[in-house]
């Protein structure tokens, strides 16, 4: 488990309760542990013969609960409810979620069906697996899809709101609900415009930093308005590349700009560099990292810190695309050693 912290006990969808203790018990199952006033104890009533493969990929009813930790800078798991599904045979889906009801197309279900192929949930199909008595993150999470063809996808399992589907899931409902102009689960304006960027990589035997920098220039108690880009090589021990330049026009909102476009937030994991030295695996031999500390006009930060087989394709892909504009800024600067 991972950090994450928050009060009460999740709510489960279309009026199931949160708490273990008022689930029932499923209908049908076989075998397994089922003690409801076990603190701690383990759950497993599956259907073993649930199938594992979902021929049909049109998904025409789906609900979901789940919880995702907030990408915020600070801890806490954020739960979600929503269902899509037409509002009458042959009518347009209706995606419901808090005071929300909008109409929608097709879009929706098909990311949906795209999360369950690149998760292999299907593989959850029919399982009812979680340990009594954990706190609310980790409480179960409900999933359910119909399908065309009549099949159905149910899972009600541990909840881990670190997982890639949990996040995937969240951004989907994120997007939807942009297209229809709400912003309920974006960040308030003055956390999404961007007023200081770093980025750091590992990539032995290099270690490559983009920060912003406080000079002598700088006038106390406002923003620095210098940056720096520093290359040093572990292996040499010598600095490969050390600069500074002020900070150009516009430079802030690109980053602004990139940062939305490439779901930055949504990707962050509140994570920053250990402190304890011999914790951090800067310095140590053929472990990549990529860091990113994202603080918006507001203060509050959007902080990635990973390395190792945490590192993901989204990862690489938000830290590439602004790198590339970050060494752009810095194209034809003499290092200063």
């Amino acid at each position: 488990m991972k950090d994450g912290f928050s009060g009460g006990f999740g709510g489960g969808i279309n009026g199931s309760p949160g708490g273990l203790s008022g689930f029932m018990r499923p209908a049908g199952s076989q075998g397994g542990l089922w003690n409801e006033d076990m603190c701690g104890g383990r759950v497993e009533k599956s259907d073993s013969g649930a199938p594992k493969v979902i021929a049909s990929k049109n998904i025409i009813e789906f609900s979901v609960h789940f919880g995702c930790y907030n990408r915020m800078g600070f801890f806490g798991c954020e739960f979600y409810d929503f269902s899509v599904k037409r509002d009458k045979e042959g009518g347009p889906f209706v995606l419901e979620f808090r005071d929300h009801r909008i109409e929608t197309d097709e879009r929706l279900c098909s990311d949906i069906q795209q999360i369950i192929d690149e998760n292999n949930l299907s593989l959850n199909n029919g399982v009812v697996r979680y340990t009594h008595g954990l706190p609310s993150e980790y409480q179960p999470y409900d999933f359910d899809a119909v399908y065309d063809s009549g099949e159905k996808l149910h899972f009600y399992i541990q909840g881990e709101p670190t997982a890639q589907w949990c996040v995937s899931l969240r951004k989907a409902l994120c997007r939807e609900l942009v297209r229809n102009g709400i912003e309920d689960l974006l960040p308030p304006k003055e956390d999404r415009n961007v007023a200081r960027f770093d980025l750091g990589f590992q990539e032995w035997p290099l270690k490559t930093m983009y920060a912003t920098i406080r000079t002598e220039d700088d006038v106390a108690g406002e923003r620095p308005v210098h940056y720096f880009k520093s290359v040093w090589n572990y292996e040499t021990g010598e600095s490969v590349y050390d600069a500074i330049i002020v900070i150009p026009d516009g430079f802030y909102a690109h980053i602004t700009e990139l940062a939305e476009k490439t779901d930055l937030r949504e990707c962050s994991n509140g994570q920053i560099e250990p402190f304890e030295q011999e914790k951090s695996p800067f310095g140590k031999p053929g472990i990549p990292v990529i860091s990113w500390c994202c603080e918006g006009e507001s203060t509050k930060q959007f902080n990635t810190f990973v390395w190792g087989d945490e590192i993901n394709e989204d990862h690489i892909k938000i830290a590439s695309v602004i790198r590339e504009y970050l060494e752009s800024v810095f194209e034809g600067v003499e290092s200063e050693r």
